[in-house]
């Protein structure tokens, strides 16, 4: 059996009067017009404690695209300079060797 169906038949039972169709339809329209557009700040404040479905595949090129511009921008701070690099080994073995040279046992 249908989802429709299922409702249909259990719906059956259920009637309005006419008057009773009246007055829920004057109050469907009476709300209609009173409901005004809600403000600038009132829009904002329901998006930012709302929430928006992203595709996936639209959410993995916006990652991709990101994740291209970050590397084109910082990747030099991983390039490694080897002269630099010796230095920095040099300067910090120099450093261990004074250290190491100034302690005594008791």
């Amino acid at each position: 059996m249908s989802l429709k169906a299922r409702f249909d038949e259990e719906l059956q039972d259920v009637v309005f009067s006419k008057e009773d169709r009246a007055r829920l339809k004057d109050q469907l329209v009476r709300l209609a017009r009173e409901q005004k557009r809600p403000g600038l700040r009132e829009r904002l404040t329901q998006f930012w404690h709302g929430s928006t479905e992203v595709p996936l595949p639209a959410a993995v090129a916006v990652v991709i695209i990101m994740g291209l511009g970050l590397w084109t921008a910082y990747s030099n701070l991983l390039a490694v300079d080897p002269a630099a690099a010796a230095l920095f080994f040099k300067a910090g073995s120099e450093t261990y060797q004074v250290i190491t040279q100034g302690v005594s046992v008791l």
